[in-house]
Order: structure tokens, then C-alpha cells, then sequence
């Protein structure tokens, strides 16, 4: 846990409870389809253990503190957005996952929607009694959704989902306020290098939007990014009153375009997507000052960026 502590800014955890070596984890009796999903898909055998993008890892703070360092080096193309609605007076829940490439992957692929919660109370035979990140739900289930990114680029991939939060006694209380939805692209395979996470974003359960569609602003609007200076990645929130086409791009100092984040069609509501300071090739940008500019029917919106290293 300190691990994720120290790196909160890049990184995206889901912890899944197995019943073993303690036979009546509640974590696990309470959605045995999800855990265990998981539990087979990586053969887990023994714990603890831990997967970094999809990959083996070890539990120790250096190993993992490796493990992490290797994959911020690998170039990745996917990006995602997260939008959808929270009622807290149903607990009605909607969720749209967008996944975009730039470019053509070629392997099998699934969408991930993951539902988890932290802070939660349960004093555990391990003598952990604080339990994050836990693995309350997967939509539309475990396996997740296909998707395919080979055709004209950029491509998108959508996922939507709809749920009601439940309610329960400790340790099942699914608070809002300690919910997360956690969408992640995966590569399909049996062999371990083939189960690879290719992209993965989080998002607060209450951060979903919940204001209704008319009263979001008029024209696409860029909202100011988080966190802005930045090292490695910065949100930029995007609201729509309804579905529009839109450009989202990243421009260097001297005006030329080094990245798409998106083109094309985005849905009515508030989205937030990810730079990670590299450019449509998947290199790495120096320090300095960029600019994001979305580009829409009335216009275009900057904002300036610094990217620190």
C-alpha cells in the first residue's frame, strides 16, 4: 500500500480477494464470480502476489518500484475516457468507457469496468483490518468486453454500462464516497506476455457527473488541468452539453501538434483524458511548456501545460 502512496498520479489498483489461505474472506464470499474470474485468469495459486499491467511482479517495494519504472518505459497508444452519471438519491449509475488508439493493434483485446472500494473495515487473519482498493463488481462481467482497434485511426472502442450501487452492512456498505470505477484495456492471451494492460484510468464513483445534461456549458468547454505543472500525466476535463465532434490535441511551444487524444465524436456530459507527456509516436517529450486546444463547431479552447521531468 505504501507503494501506491508514494505514486498516486499513474497509478491504478484493483486488489481481488482469494479464499485461501483464510476459506471465509468476506471479500471473496461476497462475489466469488469476480474474484475468482480473476484468481483463474492469472493462476493464482498462492498469496500475496501482484500483477503491474498485467504482469508478474514481485511484492517488495523495490521490485515493484522495478516493475514500474519498466512499464512507464514501454510506448503505449491507447488512451481512455471515463464519463457517465451518479444518483445519490437512487444510486442509479451509468458508466461510458472510451478507449482510442491512434494507430492499429493488431492482438485480441477486452475493455475492463471494475467497481472498487476502500476503507473498508474487516480485521483479517493476515492482520490487515484496512482493506483498499477492493474488488466489489465487474460490468458487464469479468471477462470484460471485446474490442478491436484495426481499422481507420483514430479508432475508438465504447463501453457503457448501467448498475444500481447496493447497500449493506459492514463490511459490505458500498459507501460512494470510497467507490472507484476502474477501466483498463487488456491484451487476451494464455501466456503471461499476451495478458498485457496496455492502458488503465480511474475515476471517484461521485466524481460522475451530476448535473443534468442542460445545464453543462453551451458550447465544449476545456476545463483547467489537473495536476498542471505535471510528471507523468495530466487530466483534461471536457464538458458537453450534448454529442459533439471534437478534437483534442497537444501542441509544443512552437505551435507544432505532437499529440491526438481524441478526434471524433464524444458524448454529452463531462469526460477527463489523459496525456502522459508523449507524442503520437509513443516517445517521450522533454520538459517545457505545451498547449492542449480542443477544437469544436464554435471554435477552439486552450490551455497551457508544463510538463516537468
Amino acid at each position: 500500500m505504501q507503494f501506491l502512496a508514494d505514486h498516486p498520479d499513474d497509478t491504478v489498483a484493483i486488489i481481488w480477494h482469494a479464499n485461501f489461505p483464510y476459506p471465509l474472506d468476506p471479500f471473496y464470499a461476497h462475489n466469488v464470480t469476480a474474484n475468482q474470474g480473476r484468481l483463474n485468469y492469472y493462476s493464482i495459486t498462492s498469496v500475496p502476489r501482484v500483477r503491474v499491467d498485467g504482469l508478474n511482479a514481485s511484492t517488495s517495494y523495490n521490485s515493484l518500484l522495478t516493475a514500474y519504472n519498466n512499464r512507464l518505459a514501454v510506448p503505449t497508444d491507447p488512451s481512455l475516457d471515463i464519463s457517465g452519471s451518479w444518483d445519490p438519491d437512487t444510486r442509479a449509475v451509468q458508466v461510458t468507457a472510451t478507449a482510442t488508439t491512434t494507430s492499429a493493434m493488431t492482438a485480441q483485446y477486452v475493455l475492463h469496468i471494475m467497481l472498487t472500494e476502500s476503507e473498508v473495515y474487516f480485521d483479517g487473519t493476515n492482520g490487515i483490518d484496512w482493506h483498499q482498493h477492493t474488488l466489489r463488481d465487474a460490468f458487464p462481467g469479468i471477462t470484460g468486453t471485446p474490442v478491436s482497434f484495426s481499422g481507420e485511426f483514430p479508432q475508438s472502442a465504447q463501453v457503457s454500462v448501467d448498475f444500481t450501487l447496493p447497500t449493506g452492512a459492514p463490511p459490505h456498505e458500498y459507501r460512494p464516497d470510497f467507490c472507484e470505477i476502474v477501466v483498463f484495456v487488456q491484451e487476451v492471451g494464455t501466456a503471461a506476455v499476451l495478458r498485457e494492460v496496455h492502458q488503465a484510468a480511474a475515476v471517484p464513483l461521485i466524481d460522475l457527473a451530476q448535473t443534468p445534461v442542460e445545464s453543462l456549458p453551451a458550447a465544449p468547454r476545456l476545463g483547467q488541468p489537473f495536476p498542471n505543472p505535471f510528471n507523468p500525466s495530466v487530466a483534461l476535463p471536457v464538458q458537453l452539453a450534448e454529442a459533439s465532434e471534437v478534437a483534442l490535441r497537444v501542441l509544443d511551444a512552437q505551435g507544432r501538434q505532437v499529440r491526438t487524444l481524441h478526434a471524433g465524436t464524444l458524448g454529452a456530459g463531462s469526460h477527463a483524458l489523459h496525456w502522459d507527456g508523449r507524442d503520437d509516436a509513443g516517445r517521450r517529450l522533454g520538459s517545457g511548456v505545451y498547449l492542449a486546444q480542443l477544437i469544436h463547431a464554435g471554435g477552439r479552447e486552450s490551455r497551457r501545460l508544463v510538463l516537468l521531468k
